[in-house]
């Protein structure tokens, strides 16, 4: 009986010993694609960081470029208007919550050690000449990233000094024909309205408006009623070139 029951000891033992290295071998296996999965992890978080520094070079690079745009369209706008080296600053403005900008203008020679707010600065129209300068900046940088479309501006210099006016009328000229864009633009001053290539006039009569084109000596007129009260075949098209 001893030799049975040793016998019968051994049998259990060798197949225990058979089914723990059956268990051990898929350990073994689970361990290797463990391993596998934390390189493969640690492949994607080494890329995801490389992407996340790439995509942050790419951002402040993209915010340089277009401050730059914009501190060099606003700044050559106010010294059009103004006839003075004045220039247009912005400023990263860090704080514990967040990151914004500032803008400012140098006085009238230049010196970035005497800067201002452009509500603070002297009369004649600087905050106005400072919105124009923004809105041709942006309206560029949206160009340059294919989003097109004319500027359209709604009295671009209704608190410019009169005797500037003149040259926001010549510097808005210069800058459609430097960037070929179209510009759009509402206004009551006499000067501005004639420098277009072409100009409508709403004109209200006894409760009827009319629209009067006038330019180079041609007048057309069009009942607002009438552009309204059309028949299903007719069509009018406004062409502004």
């Amino acid at each position: 009986m001893q030799i049975n029951e040793i016998k019968e000891f051994i049998d259990d033992t060798n197949k225990k010993i058979i089914s723990d290295e059956v268990k051990k071998e898929l350990l073994e296996k689970k361990i290797d694609e463990l391993k596998n999965t934390i390189s493969d992890a640690n492949n994607s978080i080494e890329l995801y960081t490389q992407t996340i520094l790439l995509l942050n070079h790419a951002i402040q690079y993209a915010r340089q470029q277009s401050k730059n745009i914009i501190e060099n369209i606003v700044t050559l706008c106010l010294r059009y208007v103004f006839k003075t080296n004045i220039r247009f600053i912005i400023k990263d403005e860090m704080s514990q919550k967040s990151t914004g900008m500032e803008f400012y203008v140098t006085d009238e020679n230049g010196n970035i050690d005497n800067l201002t707010k452009p509500e603070d600065s002297r009369g004649g129209g600087i905050v106005d000449v400072v919105s124009l300068g923004l809105r041709l900046s942006i309206s560029e940088i949206l160009t340059r990233n294919g989003i097109l479309g004319p500027i359209i501006l709604d009295e671009p210099a209704k608190y410019v000094s009169k005797e500037y006016i003149p040259n926001v009328g010549l510097y808005l000229k210069g800058f459609s024909d430097e960037y070929d864009r179209q510009i759009i633009m509402v206004t009551h001053d006499d000067y501005l309205s004639a420098i277009g290539d072409s100009c409508f006039e709403l004109e209200q009569t006894d409760g009827v408006t009319k629209v009067v084109k006038t330019k180079n000596g041609v007048i057309e007129e069009s009942s607002i009623e009438e552009l309204v009260d059309l028949d299903e075949d007719e069509n009018i098209e406004f062409e502004i070139q």
